[in-house]
Protein backbone atom coordinates (compact mmCIF):
# COMPACT_ATOMS: atom_id res chain seq x y z
CA UNK A 1 0.00 0.00 0.00
CA UNK A 2 1.18 3.33 -0.79
CA UNK A 3 1.30 5.94 2.11
CA UNK A 4 -1.73 8.22 1.27
CA UNK A 5 -3.36 4.62 0.98
CA UNK A 6 -2.37 3.41 4.50
CA UNK A 7 -3.62 7.35 5.77
CA UNK A 8 -6.80 6.82 4.06
CA UNK A 9 -7.06 3.42 5.66
CA UNK A 10 -6.11 4.76 8.67
CA UNK A 11 -8.49 7.76 9.17
CA UNK A 12 -11.47 5.56 8.21
CA UNK A 13 -10.65 3.00 10.57
CA UNK A 14 -10.66 5.60 13.67
CA UNK A 15 -13.59 7.30 11.61
CA UNK A 16 -15.41 3.67 12.26
CA UNK A 17 -14.05 3.45 15.82
CA UNK A 18 -15.07 6.52 16.87
CA UNK A 19 -19.04 6.28 15.48
CA UNK A 20 -19.50 2.98 17.30
CA UNK A 21 -18.14 4.51 20.63
CA UNK A 22 -20.79 6.79 19.99
CA UNK A 23 -22.98 4.42 19.10
CA UNK A 24 -22.69 2.45 22.59
CA UNK A 25 -23.19 5.84 24.12
CA UNK A 26 -26.13 6.60 22.55
CA UNK A 27 -24.69 9.87 21.07
CA UNK A 28 -25.16 10.89 17.36
CA UNK A 29 -22.90 9.05 15.15
CA UNK A 30 -22.55 8.98 11.49
CA UNK A 31 -22.42 5.14 10.83
CA UNK A 32 -18.88 5.03 9.58
CA UNK A 33 -18.80 1.90 11.06
CA UNK A 34 -20.32 0.18 8.39
CA UNK A 35 -17.27 0.88 6.14
CA UNK A 36 -13.91 -1.47 7.25
CA UNK A 37 -10.94 0.26 4.86
CA UNK A 38 -9.22 -2.86 6.21
CA UNK A 39 -7.92 -6.06 4.23
CA UNK A 40 -8.28 -9.24 5.70
CA UNK A 41 -5.06 -10.03 6.76
CA UNK A 42 -5.32 -6.65 8.67
CA UNK A 43 -8.53 -7.42 9.83
CA UNK A 44 -7.16 -10.10 11.49
CA UNK A 45 -4.26 -8.97 12.50
CA UNK A 46 -5.98 -6.20 15.05
CA UNK A 47 -7.98 -8.43 15.99
CA UNK A 48 -4.71 -10.64 17.56
CA UNK A 49 -4.13 -7.12 18.23
CA UNK A 50 -6.76 -6.56 20.29
CA UNK A 51 -6.80 -9.40 22.23
CA UNK A 52 -3.02 -9.04 23.14
CA UNK A 53 -3.72 -5.50 24.43
CA UNK A 54 -6.36 -6.86 26.25
CA UNK A 55 -4.88 -9.15 28.22
CA UNK A 56 -1.94 -6.56 28.54
CA UNK A 57 -4.03 -4.33 30.32
CA UNK A 58 -5.33 -7.07 32.16
CA UNK A 59 -2.07 -8.36 33.71
CA UNK A 60 -1.44 -4.56 34.56
CA UNK A 61 -4.61 -3.86 36.38
CA UNK A 62 -4.92 -6.83 38.32
CA UNK A 63 -1.57 -7.65 39.22
CA UNK A 64 -2.41 -7.05 43.30
CA UNK A 65 -4.97 -9.43 42.97
CA UNK A 66 -4.43 -12.61 44.02
CA UNK A 67 -4.43 -15.79 41.43
CA UNK A 68 -5.96 -13.34 38.45
CA UNK A 69 -2.65 -15.04 36.96
CA UNK A 70 -4.99 -17.99 36.53
CA UNK A 71 -6.45 -16.09 33.91
CA UNK A 72 -4.31 -13.08 32.11
CA UNK A 73 -0.84 -13.63 32.06
CA UNK A 74 2.02 -12.65 29.74
CA UNK A 75 2.93 -16.51 29.36
CA UNK A 76 3.10 -17.70 25.67
CA UNK A 77 0.31 -20.04 26.18
CA UNK A 78 -2.53 -17.56 27.38
CA UNK A 79 -1.47 -14.91 24.95
CA UNK A 80 -2.39 -17.35 22.36
CA UNK A 81 -5.38 -18.27 24.28
CA UNK A 82 -6.87 -14.61 24.58
CA UNK A 83 -5.21 -13.33 21.96
CA UNK A 84 -7.78 -15.27 19.70
CA UNK A 85 -11.10 -14.16 21.62
CA UNK A 86 -11.97 -11.29 19.48
CA UNK A 87 -11.74 -13.11 16.69
CA UNK A 88 -13.93 -15.88 17.71
CA UNK A 89 -16.54 -12.94 19.14
CA UNK A 90 -16.69 -10.84 15.99
CA UNK A 91 -16.89 -13.63 13.00
CA UNK A 92 -19.14 -15.86 14.84
CA UNK A 93 -22.07 -13.03 16.04
CA UNK A 94 -21.61 -12.15 12.28
CA UNK A 95 -22.41 -15.32 10.99
CA UNK A 96 -25.09 -16.10 13.79
CA UNK A 97 -27.01 -12.54 12.86
CA UNK A 98 -26.39 -12.76 9.35
CA UNK A 99 -28.20 -16.50 8.79
CA UNK A 100 -30.68 -15.40 11.40
CA UNK A 101 -31.27 -12.69 8.55
CA UNK A 102 -31.83 -15.56 6.08
CA UNK A 103 -34.28 -17.53 8.11
CA UNK A 104 -36.47 -14.12 8.20
CA UNK A 105 -36.26 -13.42 4.48
CA UNK A 106 -33.59 -10.97 4.66
CA UNK A 107 -30.13 -10.83 2.98
CA UNK A 108 -28.32 -8.11 5.43
CA UNK A 109 -24.68 -6.73 3.62
CA UNK A 110 -22.30 -8.62 4.97
CA UNK A 111 -19.58 -5.78 4.71
CA UNK A 112 -21.75 -4.10 7.36
CA UNK A 113 -22.48 -6.27 9.47
CA UNK A 114 -18.85 -8.08 9.84
CA UNK A 115 -17.39 -4.27 10.12
CA UNK A 116 -20.33 -3.41 12.90
CA UNK A 117 -19.32 -6.41 14.75
CA UNK A 118 -15.04 -5.68 14.28
CA UNK A 119 -15.45 -2.36 15.69
CA UNK A 120 -17.25 -3.60 18.34
CA UNK A 121 -14.22 -5.98 19.71
CA UNK A 122 -13.00 -2.39 20.59
CA UNK A 123 -15.05 -3.04 23.94
CA UNK A 124 -12.01 -5.35 24.94
CA UNK A 125 -10.36 -2.44 25.48
CA UNK A 126 -12.30 -1.07 28.71
CA UNK A 127 -12.71 -4.75 30.46
CA UNK A 128 -9.42 -4.79 31.84
CA UNK A 129 -10.85 -1.16 33.58
CA UNK A 130 -13.81 -2.08 34.63
CA UNK A 131 -11.69 -5.10 35.99
CA UNK A 132 -9.61 -2.77 37.88
CA UNK A 133 -12.73 -0.90 39.19
CA UNK A 134 -14.05 -3.63 40.42
CA UNK A 135 -11.64 -5.72 42.27
CA UNK A 136 -9.06 -2.90 43.47
CA UNK A 137 -11.14 0.75 43.43
CA UNK A 138 -14.60 -0.76 44.70
CA UNK A 139 -13.50 -4.09 46.43
CA UNK A 140 -16.58 -6.04 44.64
CA UNK A 141 -13.98 -8.72 43.24
CA UNK A 142 -16.53 -10.76 41.20
CA UNK A 143 -20.47 -10.35 39.62
CA UNK A 144 -21.82 -13.44 41.15
CA UNK A 145 -24.46 -15.02 38.64
CA UNK A 146 -25.25 -18.55 40.43
CA UNK A 147 -23.81 -20.76 42.99
CA UNK A 148 -21.86 -23.44 42.50
CA UNK A 149 -18.32 -22.49 42.08
CA UNK A 150 -15.72 -24.93 41.09
CA UNK A 151 -13.43 -25.69 38.15
CA UNK A 152 -12.15 -29.65 37.14
CA UNK A 153 -10.16 -30.70 34.54
CA UNK A 154 -13.61 -30.88 31.94
CA UNK A 155 -15.67 -28.29 33.21
CA UNK A 156 -16.18 -25.31 35.13
CA UNK A 157 -19.66 -24.64 37.17
CA UNK A 158 -18.62 -20.78 37.11
CA UNK A 159 -21.24 -18.42 39.16
CA UNK A 160 -19.53 -15.52 38.85
CA UNK A 161 -16.93 -13.38 36.29
CA UNK A 162 -15.13 -9.94 36.65
CA UNK A 163 -16.40 -6.48 36.35
CA UNK A 164 -15.11 -6.06 32.83
CA UNK A 165 -16.25 -9.28 31.09
CA UNK A 166 -20.10 -8.38 32.75
CA UNK A 167 -20.01 -4.64 31.33
CA UNK A 168 -18.24 -5.44 27.82
CA UNK A 169 -21.10 -8.40 27.55
CA UNK A 170 -23.95 -6.25 27.82
CA UNK A 171 -22.55 -3.18 26.19
CA UNK A 172 -21.72 -5.37 23.54
CA UNK A 173 -25.53 -6.87 23.22
CA UNK A 174 -27.50 -3.82 24.18
CA UNK A 175 -25.36 -1.93 20.62
CA UNK A 176 -25.32 -4.59 18.27
CA UNK A 177 -29.11 -5.06 19.61
CA UNK A 178 -30.08 -1.65 19.01
CA UNK A 179 -28.04 -1.29 15.69
CA UNK A 180 -29.86 -4.66 14.06
CA UNK A 181 -33.08 -3.26 14.26
CA UNK A 182 -32.14 0.61 13.58
CA UNK A 183 -29.81 -0.48 10.91
CA UNK A 184 -30.53 -3.57 9.43
CA UNK A 185 -34.52 -3.71 9.69
CA UNK A 186 -35.14 -6.47 12.16
CA UNK A 187 -37.83 -6.37 14.10
CA UNK A 188 -37.05 -5.65 17.74
CA UNK A 189 -37.91 -9.78 18.84
CA UNK A 190 -35.86 -10.73 16.23
CA UNK A 191 -32.91 -8.71 17.21
CA UNK A 192 -33.42 -9.88 21.15
CA UNK A 193 -33.36 -13.66 19.77
CA UNK A 194 -30.25 -12.97 17.70
CA UNK A 195 -28.26 -11.67 20.69
CA UNK A 196 -29.47 -13.82 23.10
CA UNK A 197 -28.49 -16.71 20.85
CA UNK A 198 -24.88 -14.81 20.34
CA UNK A 199 -24.58 -14.36 24.01
CA UNK A 200 -25.04 -17.94 24.63
CA UNK A 201 -22.86 -19.10 21.82
CA UNK A 202 -20.03 -17.14 23.73
CA UNK A 203 -20.73 -17.25 27.39
CA UNK A 204 -21.24 -21.05 27.75
CA UNK A 205 -17.93 -22.30 25.62
CA UNK A 206 -15.71 -19.64 26.80
CA UNK A 207 -16.94 -19.29 30.80
CA UNK A 208 -17.86 -23.04 31.41
CA UNK A 209 -16.09 -25.61 28.81
CA UNK A 210 -12.37 -23.83 28.49
CA UNK A 211 -11.46 -27.36 31.00
CA UNK A 212 -12.95 -29.17 28.32
CA UNK A 213 -11.24 -27.99 25.18
CA UNK A 214 -7.83 -27.81 27.04
CA UNK A 215 -7.88 -31.42 28.05
CA UNK A 216 -8.95 -32.77 24.64
CA UNK A 217 -6.17 -31.01 23.15
CA UNK A 218 -3.87 -32.34 25.34
CA UNK A 219 -5.40 -36.02 25.25
CA UNK A 220 -4.83 -35.29 21.28
CA UNK A 221 -1.58 -34.31 21.18
CA UNK A 222 -0.05 -35.72 24.34
CA UNK A 223 1.16 -32.13 25.26
CA UNK A 224 0.17 -32.16 29.12
CA UNK A 225 1.65 -29.12 29.77
CA UNK A 226 0.69 -26.85 26.83
CA UNK A 227 -1.95 -25.09 28.89
CA UNK A 228 -4.94 -23.24 27.33
CA UNK A 229 -4.12 -24.10 24.08
CA UNK A 230 -7.26 -26.00 23.56
CA UNK A 231 -9.07 -22.73 24.44
CA UNK A 232 -7.22 -20.76 22.08
CA UNK A 233 -7.78 -23.36 18.94
CA UNK A 234 -11.58 -23.39 19.90
CA UNK A 235 -11.65 -19.73 19.85
CA UNK A 236 -10.25 -19.94 16.16
CA UNK A 237 -12.51 -22.99 15.09
CA UNK A 238 -15.43 -20.74 16.57
CA UNK A 239 -14.57 -17.69 14.02
CA UNK A 240 -13.98 -19.95 11.27
CA UNK A 241 -17.35 -21.56 11.90
CA UNK A 242 -18.73 -17.87 11.80
CA UNK A 243 -16.99 -16.80 8.42
CA UNK A 244 -18.68 -20.46 7.36
CA UNK A 245 -21.96 -18.99 8.21
CA UNK A 246 -21.18 -15.73 6.21
CA UNK A 247 -21.12 -17.60 3.33
CA UNK A 248 -24.58 -20.14 3.84
CA UNK A 249 -26.31 -18.08 1.27
CA UNK A 250 -23.80 -19.27 -1.62
CA UNK A 251 -24.33 -23.22 -0.19
CA UNK A 252 -27.77 -23.02 0.39
CA UNK A 253 -29.63 -22.56 -2.50
CA UNK A 254 -33.26 -20.87 -1.43
CA UNK A 255 -31.41 -18.48 0.65
CA UNK A 256 -29.90 -16.78 -2.84
CA UNK A 257 -33.20 -15.45 -3.40
CA UNK A 258 -33.70 -13.69 -0.22
CA UNK A 259 -34.75 -10.53 -0.56
CA UNK A 260 -31.74 -7.94 -0.14
CA UNK A 261 -33.18 -4.02 0.07
CA UNK A 262 -31.95 -1.71 1.58
CA UNK A 263 -30.41 -2.34 5.23
CA UNK A 264 -30.20 1.42 6.38
CA UNK A 265 -33.10 3.71 7.22
CA UNK A 266 -32.94 7.13 5.19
Amino acid sequence: MKPTEWGNACAGFFAGATDVAKAVLWLPERRRYHHLPLSAPSIFLVLLLLGWARNFFEVVCLRSIPGSERWYSLSPNIQFAVSLWPFNVCFLSAGVAFVFGLLWGRRMDKRKLVALCFYLQLLHLIAAPCDWLGNVALGMGFVFIAPPDAVTDYYAVTSKMYLGDFVTYGLFALTLGRLLVRDFRLRVGQSVLVVVIILNLIYWPTSHFFSTFNMAFKYITGLWHAHWIGYGLYSLAAGMFGLLLLASDRIVPRWRRCEAGPETRA
